[in-house]
């Protein structure tokens, strides 16, 4: 099963305040393989505070 496919997954809720042109740019400088698109994804359903 791809990550797009994953039911647990789902597009990140636009009410939660994420950055992507400045994650992007972080991730991608300190992750070693960062080839390819970049797509972010978030659990369904939980209850994680971002702060």
């Amino acid at each position: 099963m791809s990550y797009r496919d994953d039911p647990g997954l789902i597009e990140p809720r636009s009410d939660e305040g994420l950055t992507l042109e400045r994650l992007e740019p972080y991730l991608r400088e300190r992750l070693p393989v960062t080839d390819g698109e970049f797509v972010l994804r978030q659990f369904r359903g939980g209850h994680t505070n971002l702060t």
